[in-house]
């Protein structure tokens, strides 16, 4: 998937290849059809949210909006 790769604590997400994510049991995979970057990712990315610790390379980034098979979104 291209996503905003995280290498390094502090350094600008880069547009990148990076591995899909695998579902796990009972999860259903969708379209992303948008994402966004938010002040909180942005304390993420910039290792300043202690409760999630970065762990590179990581995708910059947890909110968006898929639609699934059935044509529902989510």
């Amino acid at each position: 998937m291209r996503a905003a790769v995280v290498r390094e604590p502090g350094a600008t997400p880069v547009l990148e290849q990076f591995a899909d994510p695998r579902p796990g049991p009972g999860v259903s995979v969708g379209t992303l059809l948008v994402a966004a970057l938010n002040p909180l990712d942005l304390a993420f990315v910039n290792g300043r949210f202690p409760l999630r610790p970065l762990r590179p390379p990581c995708v910059a980034g947890y909110e968006g909006v898929v639609q699934l098979a059935d044509g529902s979104r989510r």
